[in-house]
């Protein structure tokens, strides 16, 4: 038998019905495809392979290879839901498939499977546009910094200021000394629990 290589595929997220509400986003997208055996809409049960790339052609694989057993195809369209992983970073992504009309074999044996031609790059689709866009860190000057600055600058307490430290923050022993140099730094309480303290102070 012999299957075409022109296989054109539109790609959307995933959204799956259910009764939980503001469940997160997983790395699975519906993948449906238009298969032609001999330039005709081909029909039945086939085999089908996906890989990721990170090229058009050639370039390296991303994440595991996907194999579906028996899908069906009806007027020459499929779907699967395809899950390569956390493999996507603002790059362009291009899907192989591979394909064979079911004769029984499982996908542990590759008899028979014809890579298809062309890979088919993935589109945008509309939460990965929003990730793109970075909207709550709009004044990035790019993917690593935060307000033109770098993570170890807000992990320097020393560069914080403005609004009160939460008191689940002044737990557990400390190594160096705490200073409390502000006029408006004030213990409030019965002291009960305070201990080795300096009377002349």
């Amino acid at each position: 038998m012999r299957i075409n290589g022109a296989l054109s595929a539109v790609c959307a997220l995933a959204f799956a019905a259910g009764s939980a509400w503001a469940q997160p986003l997983s790395q699975a997208f519906t993948y449906q495809g238009s298969l032609y055996n001999s330039g005709a809409q081909a029909g039945g049960w086939y085999d089908l392979r996906f890989r990721l790339y990170d090229a058009a052609a050639g370039g390296n694989q991303l994440g595991a290879t996907l194999c579906f057993d028996n899908v069906a195809v009806a007027m020459g369209v499929f779907m699967v839901q395809l899950d390569f992983g956390p493999v996507y970073n603002g790059q362009r992504r291009f899907v192989e498939i591979d394909v064979r009309r079911d004769d029984g074999l499982g996908c542990a044996d590759d008899t028979g499977f014809v890579t298809l031609a062309t890979r088919q790059e993935l589109t945008l689709a509309p939460y990965a546009s929003f990730a793109l866009s970075a909207s709550t860190a709009v004044s990035a000057t790019d993917a690593s910094t935060l307000a033109g600055r770098a993570p170890a600058y807000y992990s320097n307490a020393a560069n914080l200021s403005g609004g009160p430290l939460p008191g689940s923050l002044l737990q557990g022993a400390y190594a160096n000394q705490v200073s409390l140099s502000n006029t408006l730094n004030v213990f409030a309480g019965s002291g009960a629990a305070l201990t080795a303290l300096n009377a002349s102070n």
